[in-house]
């Protein structure tokens, strides 16, 4: 509760705020208390993040010229506690504040004379909110070796915490005050009574008082020089001082405001803006938009201070988040767009009214929202599957930036399902090629600048006679796997992945008969440099096993339910890796590529930021739009080609937040309008 007027502070604390980090000496006394501590101290001290400054000293119980480091700190009781301490003390070194359990090393460092005294100011706020109304104990401790050995003030005074939204207001020089430096600013009872009500510095005090790193803090009308600004009961009748004399103007009997509101003292008027009603927070595509009705106000509103913040986390008990100011709008406003966001991210704001003279009035309502992805609908296609990989490859790469392509062919799918981990441990694309390669592909290869194309398959897939048309002064054509079986071309395949990129963090595994779950696995494999192994449904073929024990790969992530992985061949792969095989499968493909995207997001492999979607009924347009989504970090998705499929639907509804571009591979025939219509309506 609010105490009496006439409550009288008492000793404390005394640190002088060194610029250089000095490496503390041990003390030469022992450990426990000093003599001294907070001596010049408010009366009452915000419970929000307004900074206040106060003198302490230290006369007795410190070694000599020995650094220590400082903390201040709000107590329920002489001595510390962990579950009630409060506060943040300012680093001047590191220009930051620092919050009471973090590190000492983190603290400013002071050092005492010759006589083990001190005598200085200290800035701290008190940054919690949920607490006020209540008496705290301003303490000042010391530590000279940054442990738990620590020298707390003896005698540490009382102060009120006051609840600023009910009992509390602030005020701020309404006039010029003509400091050119920092100086003391005080709010006292009168004239004859020397009881501190409000004690500070006045800017430019090179303190960073919202937090928001940056000392850009403006409370008074001439700019930053001289301003001041501290916390008072309501309805109180103060006298205002700089460096300890009343300023010329209107500030002895000033009387602060009502609760929550930001008094201009000494302005030609006093009296605040309404609060800001109906404040409603909507998150858009990458923005939030804010609107409200305005405010009124005496002399009129002028402008509208618009305050946002995000919700403290791991942090117990819980300290309140500072409220900064992200723009400032003139007075006609009742909306305005909040584009400074990170999709996902929740954000609370409240918007105060601001008047002529500079008063500000309480606090909105708070009204909370998340930024949404851009949620962009595009597509990639062409005439045909190898048109195709080449305007996929168009669209990812930037011309000369790439030295190698992984070939493979687009007239079967089983030696091109291993290839993305390939093609993303080189950082290339994946380009197909049928019994000929097109003059597009040729051309694709020369504005990429690839000096090595590496050939997925053997002669029966990609013949020799491609492999020659491939060729080219200063490009070299490499055949890395040609296996006499889809299965040990993978393998072939593996190997060659970890050659290049080294040991991968898991080892994706799908059927070798069919191509939709291995399409899924393709974006995620390309963007870990990651083997796709094939198995039959009912057994590991030996190239799979013997690569998974030459290679010493260790976690799988099996893709299919038992219908294409059996649970005895599971049982087979978990015995072969000395880690762990973990199965990701749904009711159907479509089911099963949506259960692997939220799989590859929940681990940090992907993420739903880019959505590739392709059909699920023909492999080629995913293969080649796999290692664009790999590239970019995304999940592949797969459809029907004339109806969504009911799964994909629900992971793009559910995502929607996430997703800054869903992408359609394929044309028409792939992937129908009304597809792609019904992807657009989620997105919207």
């Amino acid at each position: 509760m609010i105490q009496s007027f006439k409550k009288t502070t008492r000793l404390v604390v005394v640190v002088a705020l060194l610029a250089s980090l000095v490496v503390p000496a041990t003390p030469a006394v022992a450990a426990g208390s000093f003599v001294g501590g907070a001596y010049d101290a408010p009366m009452y001290v915000p419970n929000d993040h307004t900074p206040i400054a106060f003198r302490y000293r230290v006369t007795s119980g410190l070694a000599p010229l020995t650094s220590y480091y400082l903390k201040v700190r709000f107590t329920a009781a002489p001595t510390p506690s962990s579950a009630t301490n409060r506060g943040y003390t300012w680093n001047p070194a590191t220009t930051r504040w620092v919050q009471e359990r973090d590190e000492w090393i983190d603290f400013p460092v002071v050092t005492t004379d010759a006589s083990g005294q001190l005598d200085a100011w200290a800035w701290t706020k008190f940054g919690d909110e949920n607490v006020g109304g209540v008496d705290r104990y301003l303490l000042v401790s010391l530590s000279a070796t940054g442990d738990a050995t620590t020298f707390n003030s003896d005698a540490p005074p009382l102060v009120t915490v006051l609840d600023m939204e009910t009992e509390g207001t602030w005020i701020h020089n309404g006039v010029a005050t003509g400091a050119a430096a920092a100086k003391r600013a005080e709010a006292t009872m009168d004239t004859s009574d020397t009881v501190i009500f409000g004690l500070s510095k006045t800017e430019a005090n090179l303190i960073d008082d919202d937090g928001n790193g940056v000392d850009d803090e403006d409370y008074g009308p001439a700019g930053r020089t001289g301003d001041y600004r501290f916390g008072l009961p309501v309805s109180t009748s103060v006298d205002v001082y700089l460096n300890r004399n009343v300023p010329a103007g209107t500030l002895q009997d000033f009387t602060t405001g009502i609760a929550d509101t930001d008094i201009a003292a000494g302005a030609i008027e006093t009296a605040a803006p309404t609060a800001v009603a109906s404040l409603d927070a909507t998150g858009g595509a990458a923005l939030i938009d804010l609107d409200w009705a305005a405010a009124t106000d005496n002399v009129g509103v002028t402008a509208y201070r618009i305050m946002r913040w995000e919700d403290l986390v791991d942090i117990s008990p819980p300290y309140t988040p500072v409220h900064e100011v992200i723009a400032t709008v003139a007075a006609g406003a009742s909306t305005y767009e909040d584009t400074d966001v990170t999709k996902g991210v929740v954000y609370s704001y409240e918007i105060r009214a601001v008047d002529a003279a500079g008063n500000v009035g309480p606090r909105s309502e708070t009204a909370t929202a998340a930024a949404m992805g851009a949620g962009e609908l595009g597509g990639i296609s062409d005439i045909n599957r190898y048109l195709t990989s080449v305007a996929i490859s168009r669209a990812t790469f930037e011309t000369g930036t790439v030295d190698t392509a992984v070939i493979a062919t687009g007239l079967n799918f089983a030696d091109a399902l291993a290839a993305s981990g390939l093609a993303g441990a080189h950082g290339g694309p994946l380009l197909l090629v049928g019994t000929t390669v097109k003059t597009e592909t040729l051309d694709e290869l020369d504005r990429l600048g690839v000096t090595q194309a590496l050939i997925v398959g053997g002669e029966a897939a990609v013949s020799a006679a491609v492999e020659a048309q491939l060729a080219a002064p200063g490009r070299t054509v490499t055949r890395v796997a040609a296996g006499t079986t889809r299965y040990d071309t993978a393998a072939q395949v593996a190997d060659a992945i970890l050659q290049e990129a080294g040991a991968p963090p898991v080892t994706f595994i799908a059927r070798g008969d069919e191509f939709a779950d291995a399409l899924a696995a393709a974006p995620v494999a390309y963007a870990q440099a990651a083997p796709v192994l094939l198995v039959k449904p009912g057994s590991v073929p030996e190239p799979t096993s013997d690569a998974i024990t030459s290679l010493g790969l260790t976690e799988g992530v099996a893709l299919g339910g038992t219908a294409a992985i059996a649970d005895s061949t599971l049982a087979t792969l978990d015995g072969l890796m000395s880690g762990s095989v973990v199965r990701v499968q749904g009711i159907n493909r479509y089911a099963t590529a949506t259960a692997f995207a939220d799989y590859a997001v929940d681990n940090s492999l992907a993420s739903y930021g880019h959505v590739g979607v392709s059909t699920g009924v023909v492999y080629a347009d995913a293969l080649s739009g796999g290692a664009r989504v790999g590239s970019l970090g995304g999940v592949m998705l797969l459809t029907k080609p004339l109806e969504l499929s009911s799964a994909t639907a629900d992971a793009l509804a559910a995502n929607r937040p996430e997703i800054d571009m869903v992408e359609v591979y394929g044309g028409l025939a792939a992937v129908s309008q009304d597809v792609r219509d019904e992807i657009a309506a989620i997105l919207q």
